[in-house]
């Protein structure tokens, strides 16, 4: 059985969450072991939030995994500690954050200790956030990773030049930390591991529709329901921010009705001003990053659904089979969620 250890900024984008569900369905399958959960992105108290929310989350779903807070960091510009230290905080978060209050919160202990518990080559690293502990750990206990760790999936954030160079963009879990990203995703390179990166494009033939949420709305599991309440809300109020002038520049009514829905661009006008929650209703483009990556990195179960290019070490899993991602996504998530309802109602 693959053991995998998780890195995740969970509570910032809500694809976070349906990778935790899917995590958790995975190892309550039999399909991976998983080690334990680590969170990042913001200032220690935030970090903090994050791993009691991912805590009371597993809780919910009857999952026993370890889950500690990483380590926090401070930001140079006031918009990077704005982005990395929001936290949504609603009356429904702050219940699973009060269920999750057992968490650890000495990150490097915590990843030596799940390293040391496992035979030599036979880690798996899904990286979908900052990489600051990481690195850290890399820099602290060198020989440990490189005999542990069979590979590493990270979302996004190399480039390739005309020799077929790597380097590292923008992207947004790069900016976390960006000498962490640099040194993880080289050092996994130079060091052969085998290093899985899902980039934008592959997330994009991925994705899903508005409905995909009322499906989990309606199985009535207390996490389905959150998961829908979450997305929607986030929705709205980047609607909100768009409409108000608030969000940052780039993100504009136009960027959103191209990045998340598949309406002609002559209806632009039509409801640039509309209702947030009319325009919900249209989206029927979500990428699916998190699961995705997750999905690339357990090739045990899901190689066949994917093409590997290889770029001087870098592997890129493209998605190939899409109708079976779509299959295996809904059956971990949508099913997983109603099936363990369906036993708690009748239990």
């Amino acid at each position: 059985m693959q053991n995998v250890l998780i890195v995740t900024d969970i509570n910032k984008d809500p694809d976070d969450l349906l990778m935790l569900i899917m995590a958790a369905a995975l190892h309550k399958r039999g399909k991976i072991n998983l080690l334990g959960v680590i969170t990042t992105s913001g200032c220690d108290s935030v970090t903090l939030n994050r791993a009691k929310y991912a805590r009371g989350i597993l809780n919910a779903l009857d999952a026993d995994i370890p889950v500690c807070a990483g380590s926090g960091k401070q930001y140079e510009s006031v918009e990077a500690t704005t982005s990395m230290n929001m936290f949504v905080d609603t009356q429904e978060v702050r219940g699973f954050v009060k269920e999750g209050s057992r968490v650890e919160v000495k990150p490097l202990e915590f990843l030596r200790r799940c390293l040391e518990q496992v035979d030599d080559k036979t880690l798996s690293l899904l990286c979908v956030a900052g990489m600051t502990d990481v690195a850290r750990l890399m820099i602290a206990e060198r020989q440990l990773f490189l005999d542990k760790i069979e590979k590493i999936a990270v979302m996004g954030g190399v480039t390739f030049d005309d020799k077929d160079k790597v380097g590292l963009s923008n992207a947004y879990n790069n900016l976390c930390d960006f000498s962490a990203a640099e040194l993880v995703k080289g050092f996994s390179i130079d060091n052969n591991i085998r290093t899985l990166v899902v980039d934008r494009e592959a997330a994009r033939k991925v994705s899903v529709d508005i409905e995909f949420y009322r499906t989990l709305l309606a199985g009535g599991h207390p996490v389905g329901v959150h998961a829908y309440n979450v997305q929607s809300e986030a929705f709205k109020e980047m609607i909100n921010g768009i409409q108000n002038g608030t969000n940052l520049k780039r993100h504009t009514m136009e960027w959103f009705f191209e990045k998340f829905t598949t309406i002609t661009l002559s209806d632009y006008d039509k409801f640039r001003n509309a209702d947030p929650a009319l325009i919900v209703n249209m989206v029927d483009r979500q990428n699916l990053y998190d699961p995705l990556t997750l999905m690339a990195l357990v090739e045990s179960e899901f190689k066949d659904m994917f093409a590997i290019d290889k770029h001087n070490n870098i592997l890129l899993p493209v998605p190939k089979q899409i109708r079976e991602i779509y299959g295996a996504f809904y059956d971990l998530i949508s099913e997983y969620l109603k099936n363990m309802q369906e036993q708690k109602s009748a239990s």
